[in-house]
């Protein structure tokens, strides 16, 4: 899907841009993600200096991820951007003169004629994401007992049930602590 032979692309370059299907992109996503009626736009540009080749592009698009505190469905919006370089192992890298800030691209050197962009596609869909995705900052996540949504308001059970094992722990006096009931 994302191969070139190298000494195709011009010097000035190439650009392509695309909608991934969900199907692609399942396997980089973790299951806190939803592609089902959402979709995911890639851009890039490939820009080849002798035997180097450089890759910038962007996602941007929507999905559907599950908050991790609360465990309930939100829209989640995202734009990344990324740059790589390719680098024929036998050949002294170039970076081609588009590239504004060379020393940020992450390089990976290939054989033969031809470079299979998929792999790093792949990787920075799958870094994209956060691991832990939450609604908002302030969501409040559900009781450890109940299930309830403390975003939805609060539960009945118990404030303070403490374990009556720990219960011992309140009496440990810490040398130099001030008796706060004197």
């Amino acid at each position: 899907m994302f191969r070139f032979v190298v000494e195709e692309i011009p010097e000035s370059g190439v650009e392509f841009s695309g909608e991934l299907d969900a199907a692609w992109a399942a396997p980089y996503l973790g299951p806190q993600f939803s592609l089902a009626q959402d979709s995911i736009t890639l851009f890039v540009k490939l820009s080849r200096a002798g035997a180097s080749v450089a890759v910038v592009g962007h996602w941007e698009g929507k999905m559907t991820a599950v908050c991790s505190r609360c465990a309930e469905p939100f829209p989640y919006e995202f734009r990344q951007q990324f740059s790589h370089l390719f680098v024929k192992e036998s050949s002294k890298p170039k970076v081609p003169k588009d590239i504004k800030e060379p020393e940020e691209l992450d390089v990976t050197f290939f054989t033969g004629p031809v470079i299979d962009v998929e792999p790093l596609v792949g990787e920075e869909l799958a870094i994209a994401f956060p691991a832990i995705p939450r609604c908002s900052d302030d969501c409040r996540g559900l009781c450890q007992r109940c299930g309830k949504n403390w975003n939805e308001g609060p539960c009945n059970c118990a404030p303070d049930v403490v374990d009556f094992r720990w219960e011992a722990l309140k009496h440990i006096k810490i040398q130099g602590e001030q008796d706060a009931n004197p």
